[in-house]
């Protein structure tokens, strides 16, 4: 349930004539996930509109609950020989005029720890042509992050024991969609609706991905598989005609945001709440706009079309389909997931990149 909006701005930490330099989160609203951890899944986006090329060279979260009491604190910065700033961003040297992302280096806490304000307080220094540096620059985020949880209740779209080949966790490429990259700004990417996605694999007895080598897609233990309605609703799109060769026309996306799907399937379950199925086998998709569906009713198969290394269903519950539109958090009540040699529930029902679900 929503509790509140979220509430994100910029503060100026320094004097008024200092160059104009912008750090604000996207997406607006952030939202908390929870699972074993609660988990902050948002990003900054740095505009440099000074004359001078920046460097970030320091990001320090402090954590506030409710009563204005400090939780934790957290940095990375320039410090040792392989400093953590390091990892911070592709953009960390941002010339002028450019505008660039930092993945948030902080976005996992322990569940008990009360996540009322968040102050992000972001260091950028001034790499001058001879090489000297400026004074620092200081900018400070401040989130007020919102609890969430959907209002579909969400079943998972494939029968069997299930591997999460890629989720959203810092590492995943869904999680690292840099829409400042100028190839993704010049197709028209103004957002990420995949920041909570899932890719979902299908496995053998032997717990493999496929027999074989791999190279053909009947290899695949979950090539052609049933994909199933995660909840009832309304079809509001659906292609099926394009083939499971892996490929996409990068320039469609200015027109339709989708089109890197492949063949997919998109449910509008109400309040805002879409379930997106891609990558979907040609030829098997079996609902079309406008079609009713209920809860668990077969909708098509898993392929490799479109943006695709092998055959896989990718899923992610988006507010919308058009450009700008934001990922949200999607759980998956009574799943078990495998912890040593047996299956415990999920907390939450929340699943992430390389857990084994037992989704029978």
């Amino acid at each position: 349930m929503l509790i509140a909006l979220a509430l994100v701005h910029a503060l100026s930490a320094v004097p008024a004539d200092t160059p104009d330099v912008t750090v604000r989160a996207a997406p607006e609203r952030v939202r908390v996930e929870r699972g074993a951890s609660q988990y902050l899944n948002f990003d900054f986006l740095i505009h440099n509109g000074g004359a001078d090329t920046l460097e970030i060279t320091r990001v320090e979260v402090s954590v506030y609950d409710g009563a204005g009491g400090l939780q934790l604190r957290k940095l990375v910065n320039e410090n040792g020989p392989s400093p953590s700033a390091l990892l911070l961003s592709p953009d960390r040297v941002l010339p002028p005029g450019a505008d660039g992302m930092i993945f948030n280096p902080f976005a996992e806490f322990p569940r008990e720890v009360e996540l009322a304000r968040l102050r992000y307080d972001v260091e950028l220094r001034p790499r001058r042509a001879d090489g000297e540096r400026g004074e620092p620059i200081a900018r400070t985020v401040d989130v007020m992050p919102e609890a969430f949880a959907p209002r579909t209740r969400l079943r998972m779209p494939l029968q069997g024991r299930v591997l999460v080949w890629d989720g959203h966790d810092f590492l995943s490429h869904h999680r690292r969609w840099n829409w400042t990259h100028p190839v993704l700004a010049a197709h028209c990417i103004t957002s990420n609706p995949g920041r909570y996605a899932y890719d979902f694999v299908l496995l053998g007895a032997d717990d493999s991905l496929h027999a074989g080598d791999g190279k053909a897609h009947t290899q695949w233990y979950g090539f052609g598989a049933e994909v199933r309605a995660p909840a009832a609703g309304r079809v509001v799109a659906a292609t099926g005609d394009r083939p499971d060769d892996g490929n996409f026309d990068l320039d469609a996306l200015c027109a339709d945001e989708l089109a890197m799907y492949g063949n997919f399937v998109v449910i509008d379950h109400g309040n805002g709440e879409m379930s997106v199925l891609a990558h979907l086998q040609q030829g098997s998709v079996a609902v079309r706009v406008g079609d009713e569906v209920g809860e668990g009713d077969v909708v098509a198969r898993v392929g490799s079309s479109g943006s695709s290394l092998f055959p896989h269903l990718h899923y992610q519950l988006v507010t919308g389909t058009q450009h700008g539109a934001e990922g949200l958090p999607s759980y998956f009540p009574g799943l078990r997931v495998r912890r040593g040699a047996g299956w415990v529930d999920a907390p939450d029902g929340q699943v992430d990149t390389g857990d084994i679900i037992d989704a029978r």
